[in-house]
């Protein structure tokens, strides 16, 4: 889910020339290292499964910028792949009304999955 936000994210750029001119020493390489080095820097995904740190108790924090329920399903699925046996809690912040109403159902079923919820 987050490899498929960067592709997305770099592909509807307003500036996809860096990314696809012939001049662009990336497109010239087969060596991974010229892209490890522009993409360690790249700065669009902020709030996308950020890892903020550790508690008290050392879980993993993480922050993420959902707006819909198919992106906390994806943040769920990704977090499960990467710690199967650790229990995750969500702290889940309705932002717009209209969009709680609409895909309440689905909100329900995918906040459901969470070991624990805080609504906030």
């Amino acid at each position: 889910p987050v490899r498929s936000k960067l592709s997305n994210r770099v592909n509807t750029s307003s500036d996809n020339s860096l990314l696809t001119s012939s001049d662009n020493p990336l497109n010239k390489s087969s060596d991974n290292s010229l892209f490890l080095t522009f993409i360690q820097d790249f700065k669009w995904l902020w709030r996308r499964l950020e890892f903020l740190g550790h508690n008290k108790k050392w879980a993993k924090i993480f922050t993420d910028y959902w707006h819909h329920p198919t992106e906390i399903k994806a943040i769920f699925n990704a977090l499960k792949e990467k710690f199967p046996s650790k229990k995750i809690t969500i702290i889940f912040q309705p932002h717009q009304a209209r969009r709680v109403i609409q895909f309440f159902d689905d909100f329900v079923k995918i906040l459901k999955q969470f070991d624990k919820k805080i609504i906030y």
